[in-house]
């Protein structure tokens, strides 16, 4: 009997392959998970044996040993220690690989103390060392350091200098070094104190042409003029001061110059003998203005045309004379182009008296010789030319001649004219 089509079975077939397809998926997504599991579980497990493992093991080295209480040994026992200094260790540490990945041979304090020894000679003496917090020492390669020790002494050295790129021309001449103390005392063990035969200071004199003033440090040196090792060694001075004088040699033209500047070179001709003085001292005052003051020539004091003196010039006290006595003979030549002329004065004029008293001069003519130009004083006249007497000062008392400086005048004015040598008139009070 056939069947309908709405008689048949149905199937599902939608539902079964969906069903298998969820299947699949969820074992699949399982096994990528255990894997990712694994994975970071191995990860864990390194690191935490990498870094965080409390049994990592490593080896610092190159750690420098300090000895300790060598102060303390020479109180004790007169002694002291001349080797294993700056000696280095390795040392080994254990701790958590984070700590000692982060160590450095700064973070390690390696010492040995040297209180214990009593005795001159050889000592094997055992490092000690502190750790930062957390790690744990294992051991050090060596165990120990040794030092040597000998006897205390000291003794005085001396002091010497020597100079470097001393480059100084032939004007110039090195003084005496002075340092303040001419020995220095070094202390410490006898075989390396015994080896110091000198402390030496070097002197920079590069492109030093003047004296000067330095500190410089002092080394120790042996017989054969090598440097000696100082961690051992005590010195009374490790740098001093020193001044170093230079002096300059120079010759300088004596100066000249006329009082009033009513001269010139133009009217007069000057000779100096000597001419020139050899001068030595600091380079600064050598070359400094004033080295030697100006010889001053009173145009007024000069009775003649040809006219001569002595003088004795003033040199600065910061130089010293290497040539001469610092006398100097000074001629002056007047040329023909400046002439003397004679005035008979009769005007003679008292100004400034008192009006309490009468004054009268007793020289009725003064002659008064006047110097310049020549075109110039040949058109002065006897009467172009006066005398004024200062009286103030002066007050009525009993009658009294004295005698008063007087000032020469001229008429109008007169350039480069003035009156040669001084002046003065009797003028009786009363």
């Amino acid at each position: 009997m056939k069947k309908t089509v709405d008689e048949l079975p149905v199937r599902d077939i939608g539902v079964q392959e969906n069903g298998k397809k969820k299947s699949r998926h969820t074992t699949r997504a399982k096994i990528v998970t255990y894997v990712l599991c694994l994975l970071a579980a191995f990860s864990l497990w390194v690191y935490v044996m990498q870094t965080e493992s409390p049994n990592y093991t490593d080896t610092v080295a190159g750690i420098t040993v300090k000895l300790e209480n060598s102060d303390l040994l020479g109180e004790k026992t007169g002694l002291s220690v001349y080797s294993g200094q700056g000696t280095t260790v390795n040392v080994v540490v254990s701790g958590k690989k984070s700590l000692i990945g982060r160590l450095s041979a700064d973070d390690i304090k390696a010492t040995v103390d040297v209180s214990s020894v009593t005795s001159a000679g050889r000592h094997p003496l055992p490092v000690s060392v502190e750790l930062p917090s957390g790690l744990t020492l294992t051991g050090t390669v060596p165990e120990t350091v040794t030092v040597y020790v000998d006897e205390t002494v000291r003794k005085s050295v001396p002091v010497k200098e020597q100079l470097s790129g001393l480059e100084l021309s032939s004007e110039y001449k090195l003084g005496q070094i002075g340092f303040g103390f001419d020995t220095v005392a070094v202390e410490g063990p006898a075989g390396k104190v015994n080896g110091v035969s000198e402390a030496r200071i070097v002197i920079d004199m590069k492109n030093r042409t003047s004296s000067f003033t330095a500190k410089y440090p002092l080394t120790l040196l042996d017989g054969a003029g090598s440097a000696v090792e100082m961690d051992y060694l005590k010195c009374s001075a490790s740098e001093v001061d020193v001044t170093v004088p230079i002096y300059k040699t120079a010759e300088i033209t004596v100066p000249y110059e006329f009082k009033y500047g009513l001269l010139s070179e133009d009217d007069v001709n000057v000779t100096l003998s000597p001419a020139t003085l050899t001068v030595s001292g600091d380079a600064n005052d050598v070359d400094s203005d004033g080295v030697i003051a100006p010889i001053v020539i009173d145009e007024k004091t000069l009775s003649s045309n040809s006219y001569s003196f002595r003088t004795t010039l003033s040199v600065s006290p910061k130089v010293t004379l290497e040539s001469g006595t610092g006398e100097v003979t000074v001629t002056v030549e007047i040329g023909p182009s400046v002439i003397t002329k004679s005035f008979a004065v009769s005007d003679i004029r008292l100004v400034g008296a008192s009006s309490s008293i009468e004054c009268e001069t007793v020289e009725e003519t003064v002659t008064v010789v006047l110097r310049g130009k020549r075109d110039v004083i040949s058109k002065i006249e006897d009467g172009d030319v006066y005398l004024t007497v200062d009286m103030s000062g002066y007050d009525s008392g009993s009658s009294v001649t004295v005698t008063r400086p007087a000032t020469v005048v001229i008429e109008g004015g007169s350039d480069g004219v003035f009156e040669v040598g001084s002046y003065s008139v009797q003028v009786k009070i009363s």
